[in-house]
Formats: structure tokens, C-alpha cells, sequence
């Protein structure tokens, strides 16, 4: 089914109880509400798609092999909350223009936001990932990923967190990559349990810009914090590093 470069002025809404192969919407513009109730597919490609409304993914579980928002525009709030999404998912740069709420969603395969701008709040809160790429994400406002869990390798390298930033009650079950991720806000990880390594290090001497929370935090492998600057007040209280704990050049 091809939609390529159309344009929908008016409400718009895709329904079907059988399998569709591949759905394609490159290059459209949606100005009216969208609504899509697919059951199952191969491939949704919503690449380089503008979306002036609001769009509403009606199943609470996405079936199918991929879905594609590479270079899409969310000028409206967007909600996969509690959504449970069987299919590798990319948003490489997207845009969101507003708020994300991917609260309590559930991603079983490959997530990859790279190089995605956040300009409204992003809201992970419990969001249950496989693996995630969030490298060069740049967030503009408040990242909440207090509760998330990350079953597989987590990529922030060189993320960018320009507003407060909570990854409190996390769990990161494979290695966490937070190198270059610059944090100009507060950051908190309190009560966060990292099982394999923590990689906090930095060859640019990026600053943590405010307070840092990692009291109560687990690290069981080996953390790296490497030509840090923390700028502002830093709690590690009754943190517990089972392996190496490495501050070699930071700067508090």
C-alpha cells in the first residue's frame, strides 16, 4: 500500500483486521487527526512524514518486522503510552516538536533514536527497552527514564541533555554508554542498579552543569567517570561499587 508524498487535509484512518506487507507514507503530510488500527504487518514506513496533528496508534501491540520514522516531524504531542511494540522501531533525526510520552511502552526489539531532537518533554517513565540507541539524541527539555528498564546495551554517547535529566530506579542489565553525554542540567540516578559496566567518560572534559545524583546507586561492574567536571554539588551516598570505580583527571 502506497501513500507516497500525499497530502490529508482532513481526518485520516487506517483500519484492518488482516496482514498488510508493507505500508508506505514517505514524504506525507497529515494536517488533520490521524488514526491507524493495524494488527499486523512487515514493514510501516512513516520516513520524512510531517505530522501537524495528532497522531494515535490505536493497537496496544504493534506486530510486525519494522517501522520506520526516520527524519519525521511531530509538531503535536505523541503517545505510545503502554504500548507494546514487537518490531525493530527507528526514529533517526526525527523531530518531536512537543511532548513524547512513551510511558510504561515496551520494546522488543531494536529502538534507535539517534540523533532524534527532543523539544518538548521526553517521557520514559517505565519504559521497558532491548536495545537502545540514543546516540547524539539532543533533549531540550526534561528526559524522565526514572523506573526504565534496559535489558540489552544502552547508547547515549554523546546525548545531550540540555534540561534536568532522571534515570532514578533504573536498571541497566547489559553495559550503559553515557560517554561524551553532556549534562547541563540536574541528573539523577539515584537508587539506579547498573549490572555490567558504567561508562561515564569523557575525552572533551564535559561538565556535569548542576547537582548529580547517584546516592543509593549499584554499580556491579566496573564505572568510569574519566576527566569528569562536576560544577556543582554531587552525591554518591551509599553508593556500592563492586568492581573498579574509576575517577582518574575528574574534577569536583
Amino acid at each position: 500500500v502506497d501513500f507516497i508524498n500525499c497530502f490529508f487535509d482532513k481526518s485520516f484512518e487506517l483500519a484492518t483486521r488482516d496482514k498488510l506487507q508493507d505500508i508506505n507514507f514517505e514524504g506525507t503530510h497529515f494536517n488533520q487527526k490521524i488514526t491507524m488500527d493495524i494488527r499486523e504487518f512487515d514493514s510501516l514506513n512513516l520516513s520524512y512524514t510531517i505530522f501537524n496533528c495528532e497522531f494515535k496508534l490505536q493497537a496496544e501491540q504493534i506486530n510486525g518486522k519494522e517501522v520506520n520514522f526516520t527524519k519525521a516531524k511531530f509538531k503535536q504531542k505523541v503517545s505510545f503510552y503502554r504500548k507494546t511494540i514487537d518490531c525493530r522501531i527507528y526514529f533517526e533525526e526525527a523531530c518531536f516538536e512537543n511532548d513524547l510520552i512513551f510511558t510504561e511502552a515496551k520494546f522488543n526489539d531494536v529502538v534507535n533514536l539517534n540523533k532524534v531532537v527532543f523539544k518538548g518533554e521526553a517521557q520514559f517513565y517505565g519504559t521497558k527497552f532491548n536495545r537502545a540507541i540514543l546516540t547524539e539524541t539532543n533533549f531540550e527539555n526534561k528526559a524522565n527514564f526514572s523506573n526504565a528498564v534496559f535489558n540489552d546495551k544502552a547508547y547515549f554517547t554523546n546525548a545531550v541533555f540540555e534540561a534536568d535529566t532522571d534515570f532514578s530506579s533504573a536498571t541497566f542489565a547489559d553495559e550503559a554508554r553515557f560517554f561524551n553525554a553532556d549534562f547541563k542540567g540536574t541528573a539523577i540516578f539515584e537508587n539506579a542498579e547498573f549490572k555490567a559496566k558504567a561508562d561515564f567518560k569523557t575525552d572533551k572534559n564535559l561538565t556535569f552543569g548542576k547537582d548529580v545524583n547517584f546516592s543509593n546507586t549499584t554499580f556491579q561492574d566496573n564505572a568510569y567517570f574519566n576527566n569528569r567536571v562536576f560544577e556543582d554539588f554531587v552525591d554518591f551516598t551509599y553508593a556500592f561499587f563492586k568492581m573498579k570505580a574509576d575517577f582518574m583527571d575528574t574534577l569536583f
